[in-house]
């Protein structure tokens, strides 16, 4: 996979914000209303379970931090949405001092119960507040946190770990993980294409083409086989958790998605990567469609239309993620589609912008409307 090209930050973002219905000025209302319900969803003990049960996540927080007993030995540490705080009892299995443990669901309730029930009331304190809100007897060496979201950044943990961060940290602490990377490729998306959209060609031989093209600007989080990748991936976002700031989180990047073989394509995917460097053996959880499934799956945005790919193909353009205020964000591309050939087009690409037909093969730019992760 090739390494990050180009990102820059939203003020220098090319688009034209007012022709959008998805970037509406921000309220502390709307983003309060969007905490609450976002708190309340994490007191359901069935995400929890989800999360705990996924191998790959749990497994890699756990030798990470069992297995560096050097990095955890009396130090504080501080778990930024902690949940069942089952990442809190590992850092005192380590050997820390003192494990402050922030959640601001109902699940801390729990999370307390469990602590006692492992003899740990003397090791970890439980918060039941924002880490924004939190007022901590001290710093901390080590902020632990599993903060990522879909696509990496959907939910906004983020910036609540960075907060604790920068009030917090040490000057010389650490971060684990420390390192996050969001890669784009594109894939072979049809037989899923038929069975999500074009169900609602006709449906009880009614015409519902409206809804249609609205699913068609929807992220979807799905499983996607490694073999229906068809192009080399590229990192969108490369994200050193020691020095970004939350205006970092806003950002756009240039992109150019080579196919490796002669492929129909339907859809962009996007998977990440976080990395645990401070380990002394390297770790990483990767939600890439070539590994192991986690409960992250990958993300998908559908291009509305059928590109077919012929190997060294390039798909160039842009993409843009901008946090919104239901701790989502919207996703924007627009891209340019250099002598590939267009088989069909939906009824949802409706915004071509130029289109030269040259033979078998077309040049052809399409902004393309966003997409909203929520």
């Amino acid at each position: 996979m090739r390494k990050l090209f180009e990102t820059y930050p939203i003020d220098k973002i090319p688009i034209e914000r007012n022709n959008t219905h998805s970037l509406q000025v921000s309220t502390a209302a709307v983003r309060e209303s969007w905490n609450q319900l976002y708190y309340t969803s994490y007191a359901n003990f069935e995400v929890h379970e989800e999360m705990i049960k996924d191998s790959v996540r749990t497994e890699a927080y756990r030798r990470v931090i069992m297995n560096n007993e050097h990095l955890f030995k009396g130090k504080t540490v501080l778990d930024v949405g902690c949940g069942t705080g089952i990442l809190s009892i590992f850092a005192a299995k380590a050997g820390a001092s003192h494990v402050y443990a922030v959640d601001a669901s109902d699940i801390a309730i729990t999370a307390k119960e469990i602590v006692s029930a492992n003899g740990f009331t003397d090791k970890i304190t439980i918060y039941q507040q924002s880490v924004e809100e939190v007022e901590l007897p001290c710093k901390v060496d080590i902020i632990i946190s599993e903060w990522m979201g879909v696509c990496l950044l959907y939910e906004s943990m983020l910036e609540s770990v960075l907060s604790a961060r920068d009030k917090w940290l040490e000057k010389d602490g650490i971060m684990i993980p420390d390192r996050a990377i969001l890669y784009l490729s594109t894939i072979n998306y049809e037989e899923m294409m038929r069975e999500r959209f074009d169900f609602w060609d006709s449906v009880y031989g009614i015409n519902m083409a409206p809804v249609k093209r609205k699913i068609l600007k929807e992220a979807i989080i799905d499983t996607v086989p490694g073999i229906k990748v068809n192009s080399e991936a590229e990192a969108i976002a490369d994200l050193d958790l020691m020095k970004i700031k939350a205006s970092d989180l806003d950002f756009g990047a240039k992109f150019s998605l080579k196919a490796f073989r002669n492929d129909y394509t339907h859809a962009f995917i996007t998977w990440f990567e976080v990395q645990f460097n401070y380990s002394h053996v390297q770790h990483r959880i990767s939600t890439s469609p070539f590994e192991k499934l986690t409960h992250w799956k990958q993300t998908i945005f559908c291009l509305g239309e059928t590109l077919k790919l012929f190997k060294g193909d390039k798909i160039n353009g842009e993409i843009v993620m901008i946090r919104n205020d239901k701790r989502g964000y919207d996703v924007h591309f627009e891209v340019q589609f250099t002598n590939i050939c267009l088989l069909y087009t939906s009824d949802a690409a409706d915004d071509l912008l130029c289109v030269d037909l040259g033979g078998r093969r077309i040049i052809k730019k399409k902004r393309h409307p966003f997409f909203l992760i929520s």
